[in-house]
């Protein structure tokens, strides 16, 4: 996923200068503060994330209209390039996705100064001589104004060199890049293996063919995400001392120093295997002032990086991350009690920000040691102290070596996705972890299937057109054979539509005979049941107390279903003051909260999704009445890029995921049953005396 940001407007430069770069902004199209530079830090400033409409995903749809039939009939090569997408689909589904995991990211990129010097270029000193294995480079999109802009400053041509000479009067060339496409910006990360082995001290990127912005004659900009130096599936190049030509500093957007803090939006490198375990936790603490956690790697070992996977469970929806810490360090020893240790890296809020999906990586330098602990230590005095991490690595060489070793910490929060042995297992809070030069070829490899299909994609349009207007010079009878075809779709369209209406019926219908019907059942029941207890006061008036409760009941639902079979579709606004009214009813004996986000008006409700919706949201509230035993709800609905998002949240008696009886009961049953019928996604959560969170998911009509 390549990240998106909103950069604003910076006027602190000498007057002259920003007139005269003001009047090719006007040209440009493009906000100011895009290349101004600046020293100081603004802490204000907001990064929102969206997935930029350019990254969206192919996908193989069924083409069966005239012009694609016309196609196939006259081409054969529409169906070899159809074959050959499909055969890219299936490739796809077996790679990592560009998903956006990184809630609210920090730490941009770099950006060169937009100035003439030439050539632009950025270099990594590693204090000591490297035999790298792979080079990869991670582009940025950013948007301006609603619009999305790919590959935004990556260039077009570049070479990456290694030498032992700071001055690079020598040097060997690693890789050399040209684009030799059509133009468009790169999306995916650029990965290469390198053929042969070089070694050096120093590697440079050296652009030779800058970017340039669409409808900017003149104009050449350099930007990057971050710039990797692999060995095996470590970044060599991670916080090791950087210089440039020239940088622009804008506080937490762009520095030279972010080209290769391991902080990138595609977040922790991972394969689609799901995972079992959230990881490590340590049980909360007013008292303790410090808490440890730390790996037993079994014998001494030349230690090169430890690296820490924050946790960041998918049932977590509110948090960038569960539980890193704000103040920690990591130390290596050879004595498992730490008498004697050595630090080899610490972090406090002054000098580091919270790393949302991202690893954090350390770099030790071949230090020897059997254990490795981190150490967190508090930070607000009256707060409590936890910490949480997914998972611990220690690399010696090219080796994790705390993969499967034995983990002690203190408060050690043992419990079922929760545990110490979780913090080795391979695996992040939500996938198996995947070795960072595999993750990025397949995500590289993923890339150069987009553009393969969607350049198939222009060419397989093309044929069609190409198909369609050779069909239509066919004659009269061809025109005849496509109206007969359009009637047939017409009438098969309008069949289907009176089915759907048909079925709708019968549904309305059940459930007047199930609501409705049911309830006038038992009023009948227990009328002649008053009846008989005439003698007896207290029970008839026990009789016709449920009576009257009964008709409540009967007239409440016949309110809903009068208002579902209403004609026509209704608007949002009214459908959630209806969601309202029914809280309120349904909740009188309840503190309750009722919030809505999003868009209110966000058009009709049309009536079978009105209906399904509907009861859904009151069977869960039923359940919280009548089983629950629950005295807070927190409902929420929110409406949001054509999804609907419902929440329904209670602190009662809850229940275990193990009980099948009450998982299979009729009301959970009905609600899963009426939310695949919706197609929506469905999540059920409780624990015994911690209460229960429903939440569905469900696609706008």
């Amino acid at each position: 996923m390549i990240m998106t940001a909103y950069v604003a407007l910076d006027i602190r430069a000498p007057a002259i200068a920003w007139v005269l770069w003001g009047l090719f902004v006007v040209c440009a199209g493009l906000p100011v503060s895009a290349w101004a530079e600046t020293d100081e830090d603004d802490e204000k400033d907001e990064v929102p994330v969206e997935m930029p409409s350019d990254l969206l995903e192919p996908s193989l749809q069924s083409r069966s209209d005239l012009g694609d039939r016309m196609a196939r009939m006259i081409s054969s090569e529409l169906k070899h390039l159809e074959t050959r997408q499909s055969e890219i689909i299936g490739e796809l589904d077996s790679l990592p996705q560009f998903s956006l995991q990184t809630i609210k990211p920090i730490e941009f990129g770099y950006h060169a100064n937009p100035n003439r010097k030439r050539p632009k270029w950025v270099q990594l000193d590693f204090g000591k001589q490297i035999e790298p294995d792979a080079v990869a480079l991670l582009p940025v999109t950013v948007q301006f104004e609603g619009r999305s802009v790919p590959g935004y400053g990556f260039p077009k041509a570049f070479r990456v060199d290694i030498s032992d000479d700071e001055k690079f009067t020598t040097y060997e060339t690693l890789v050399e890049y040209r684009d030799q496409g059509d133009g468009a910006s790169r999306q995916a990360p650029f990965f290469a293996k390198l053929q042969s082995v070089m070694s050096g001290r120093y590697v440079r990127l050296t652009v030779t063919q800058l970017w340039s912005p669409e409808n900017v004659p003149g104009a050449e900009l350099f930007a990057l995400g971050e710039l990797m130096i692999l060995k095996g599936p470590r970044n060599l190049g991670c916080r090791k001392r950087v210089t440039t030509r020239d940088s622009v500093e804008r506080g937490q957007l762009w520095s030279r120093r972010f080209v290769n803090d391991g902080r990138t939006p595609l977040g922790i490198a991972y394969s689609p295997q799901a995972s079992s375990s959230f990881g490590y936790s340590s049980r909360a603490s007013k008292k303790i002032d410090k808490k440890w956690v730390q790996v037993d790697l079994g014998e001494e070992h030349e230690i090169d990086e430890v690296s820490l996977i924050p946790a960041n469970p998918d049932n977590y929806v509110f948090d960038l991350n569960t539980g890193f810490p704000e103040k920690f360090e990591v130390q290596i020893s050879s004595d498992p009690d730490f008498r004697e240790s050595v630090t080899v890296a610490a972090f406090a809020p002054s000098n580091f920000r919270n790393p949302g999906n991202n690893p954090v990586t350390c770099p030790v330098n071949g230090l020897s040691g059997r254990y490795v602990r981190v150490l967190v230590r508090r930070v607000r005095p009256n707060g409590g102290l936890t910490f949480a991490l997914a998972e611990l690595q220690v690399y010696s060489g090219d080796v994790n070596v705390a993969l499967g070793k034995i983990v002690k910490g203190m408060d050690s929060l043992e419990r079922g996705k929760w545990g110490a042995r979780f913090l080795v297992d391979d695996y992040s809070s939500r996938f198996r972890l995947s070795p960072l030069d595999v993750w990025l070829g397949d995500l590289s490899r993923r890339g150069e299937l987009i553009d393969e299909w969607r350049e198939l994609d222009g060419k397989r349009t093309l044929l069609v057109e190409n198909a369609v207007s050779l069909g239509v010079k066919m004659g009269a009878s061809l025109l005849a054979l496509t109206g007969l075809l359009l009637v047939v779709s017409v009438l098969r369209s309008r069949v289907k539509q009176l089915k759907k209406m048909e079925s709708l019926r019968n549904q309305i219908a059940s459930d007047l005979h199930d609501d409705i019907g049911s309830n006038l059942s038992s009023i009948a029941l227990l009328a002649e049941l008053g009846r008989s207890e005439i003698d007896e006061p207290e029970l008839a008036r026990s009789e016709f107390e449920q009576i009257k409760q009964t008709a409540d009941q009967t007239v409440e639902s016949m309110r809903d279903i009068v208002w579902l079979i209403r004609p026509g579709d209704e608007s949002w606004k009214d459908f959630l003051r209806h969601f309202r009214e029914t809280a309120a009813q349904m909740l009188k004996n309840q503190d309750y909260d009722f919030v809505i986000e999003g868009e209110e008006d966000a058009g009709a409700v049309p009536l079978g999704f009105r209906r399904d919706l509907f009861l859904i949201f009151k069977e869960v509230l039923n359940n919280t009445v009548k089983h629950a035993d629950a005295t807070k709800v927190l409902i929420q609905l929110t409406l949001e890029r054509k999804k609907l998002y419902m929440a329904v949240k209670d602190n009662g008696m809850g229940f275990s995921e193990t009980d099948e009886n009450f998982r299979s009961g009729n009301g959970l049953r009905n609600i899963r049953q009426r939310a695949e019928h919706l197609g929506a996604e469905l999540d059920v959560s409780s624990q015994e005396g911690e209460g229960t969170w429903i939440k569905l998911v469900a696609l706008l009509p």
